[in-house]
Parts: C-alpha cells; structure tokens; sequence
C-alpha cells in the first residue's frame, strides 16, 4: 500500500507465500516524494532479503547495478524508450537525443548508452546523420558494457551489430550463456531471435520469441523476419511491429499476391533514405510493371553498398531474381554466406527464388548453406541451446 501527505510518502509491504496464504515478512519506509529511488531501493532490498538472506556478492552488486543518478536523468530515458517505440525515422532521431540528454545528466547510466547505440545503428541505416554513426554505435555499446558487462539490454541490442558484421555464430553463442545465467530477462532471448535467423536455425529463432513473449507479452522482436524466411508470410505482417513502415509488410503482400493492397500502402509512404530506400524503390517500379528500372535500382544498390548490412542485401537479391536476373542472385546468396546470412529454407521454398534451382550451380550453393547451417546448429546445441529455449 501507499500513503502520501504533503511531500512524504509511505510504502507498506507484506511478502506472501501464495499457495498457503502465509505472512513470511513485512516491512515499512518512509521517504520524501523527491527521494523516489532511495524509497524503491530500500524497500527491494527488505524485500529481498526476505526471499533469500544468503545472498552471492554478485547478488549484492546486481541490486545496485544500473540505477541513474537523478529522477531528472530516469525521464529523459523513459521518454525515449517510450518515444523509440514508434519505430520510425522521426522516433529514432528524437529517441537519440533523448538518451543524449539522460548521459548528459548521467554518464555511468549504462542502459541509456545501449539504447543510444542501437538508434545511431539505426540511423547509420537510414543515412540520416552523417558517416560516423557506425562508429558512435560501436562506441556506445563499449560504454554500456565496460559499465554493466551482464546489462541484458546491451547484450540484446548489440547482436544487430554483431549480426550485421557476420558475427551471428557468436552472438548466438553469447546469448545462450547469459539466458543460462540469467533465465529470466526476455531481453536475452530477444537478441535471440535475430542471431538465430541470421544463421538459419528458424524453428530456433521462433522459439526464442516465444520465450521472449513468455517473459514480457510487451517486449517486440525481429521474428516477423523469420516467419518472412519460413514462408508464413500473414505471420510476417502479424509480427510486424505497428508503425514500422519501411519494407517488410510491402515484401509479404507483394509475396502472396496482394499487389493491389502493397501499390496502395505505397501510395501512402514516402521513402525512409538510406539502405531501405533502394529495397522500396526497387518493388515500387516492379509493381508499376517496369522490371527494368526494378533490376537497375536493385543492381546499383548491391553495387554501390557492400558493406550494407546482410538481411537488407538479402531482400534485393529477393528482387534481383524476381526481375529475371537468376545468375546474379544465385551468386550474390554464396556471397551472403560469407556475410555470414544464410537460409537453406527461404532459398528453397520462396516464391521469387524458385527459380534458381534451375541453374547448375544451385545444388553447390545449397551444398554450402546446408553445411554452415549444420555447424551453427552444432555451435547451438554445444551451447546449450535446446536446454535454454526448452
């Protein structure tokens, strides 16, 4: 319970053994309305001291790890998680300064240098804020962790840096040893999802999101990728997170045929800059009818970007052998595996890689993706994987 007079507030609490009904403890503070942390960290501390009075110096720390510094600093960061939600070019930028603002007033807060890295990836992405995001994030992400090295949140986050540099194996790896240590955070498991992906363990990638969900029914994953890869695609644009409006809900309309409704909802979106422009203008031209300006946007793109990131060359590959250019697809797939992206199911049963298995080099290419799979799937199960998302 809460009681607040004047400028004090006071919190009751009561520690119940829920089955029997039983009083195992209680316990009482008192602080002032602008003490709002000291109130909260005494009263976890009670509490759990109730739960486990033995508690590991490592317990100890994480209760007092990754608290800010002032109630100041705390809602310049919950306003951009809150902002960051939106999940748009706009969201991103106001998102970033947000978090700027908290370390601003904090600099040891650690989480806000994780969210601050994962919007400067996502910026680099889009080319909205010069030719040193990449190396902001980078940076960022080595704050976060020098100042939390368990922090869930950084390692959840940093997996789309470690993916997109073809480093998926290993930030899988990484992922099921803190979910081992630290079964209970659904960040862990969220990073999951695209680590998996990336290396083609899709049944894997789907159960970590559904881990993740059973964790927190709020938290939002990359699965509507996977299920884009697997060939669900109205799971695709269920798992689509609302207000995300960049490529993929167009990619699984135009996939089952549902031109008409991806020309409209085109209509409506300007383009976004940046990596995710050449995928949007690649499939406007081709639902327009013209293949030509379709392939010639798709070719530049691949051409001019080698270090965009692999899911993103992925789709124009997509577009590539839609387009009619089967031989340069099938080529850039084997280059994707060294990128470190590789799917044996999407090569197999999309609608628009069809018809690569028709050329002579697709059996050594699928050869090559199925024994990269086999390998992850080992690096998997040796790091407890099954066990983990059981």
């Amino acid at each position: 319970s809460i009681l607040c007079e004047g400028g004090q507030l006071r919190v009751s609490a009561e520690l119940v053994q829920a089955s029997t009904g039983t009083l195992i403890g209680s316990y009482m503070c008192q602080a002032a309305r602008d003490k709002l942390f000291d109130l909260q960290d005494s009263l976890v501390h009670h509490l759990v001291e109730l739960l486990s009075p033995q508690l590991t110096e490592h317990e100890h720390r994480i209760l007092t790890h990754d608290v800010p510094a002032s109630a100041r600093a705390y809602e310049f960061y919950l306003r951009g998680t809150h902002v960051e939600r939106q999940h748009n070019p706009e969201s991103r930028s106001m998102a970033r300064d947000l978090y700027r603002q908290c370390l601003d007033e904090d600099p040891d807060y650690a989480p806000a240098w994780a969210r601050l890295g994962r919007c400067y990836r996502f910026l680099e992405k889009l080319g909205q804020t010069g030719p040193h995001n990449l190396e902001l994030a980078q940076w960022a992400f080595h704050r976060a962790f020098a100042l939390s090295p368990d922090l869930p949140i950084a390692h959840n986050l940093y997996t789309q840096i470690e993916a997109d540099s073809g480093h998926a194996q290993e930030a899988m790896v990484r992922l099921l040893g803190q979910a081992e240590r630290h079964p209970n955070d659904p960040e862990l498991f969220g990073g999951l999802v695209q680590a998996c992906r990336y290396c083609g363990l899709l049944d894997e990638s789907i159960r970590a999101h559904q881990s993740a969900r059973r964790l927190d029914a709020r938290i939002v994953t990359s699965v509507a990728h996977t299920f884009f890869l697997l060939g669900d695609y109205q799971g695709a644009l269920e798992w689509y997170p609302p207000g995300a409006l960049f490529y993929l809900d167009l990619a699984a309309l135009a996939a089952t045929g549902r031109e008409a409704e991806a020309i409209e909802l085109l209509g409506r979106r300007s383009s976004s800059g940046g990596q995710f422009s050449a995928m949007i203008d690649s499939l406007r031209f081709f639902l327009q009818g013209d293949q030509v300006r379709s392939l010639e946007i798709a070719r530049q793109a691949l051409a001019t970007h080698p270090a965009w990131d692999p899911e993103i060359k992925f789709y124009l590959v997509r577009q590539l052998a839609r387009d009619g250019a089967h031989a340069d697809a099938l080529q850039a797939i084997h280059d994707l595996v060294a990128e470190g992206f590789f799917c044996s199911i999407v090569l197999q049963r999309d609608p628009w890689l069809r018809p690569l298995s028709r050329l002579p080099d697709y059996r050594d290419v699928l050869d090559v993706i199925l024994r990269r799979e086999s390998e992850a799937r080992a690096a998997f199960e040796a790091a407890g994987g099954n066990r983990v998302l059981s």
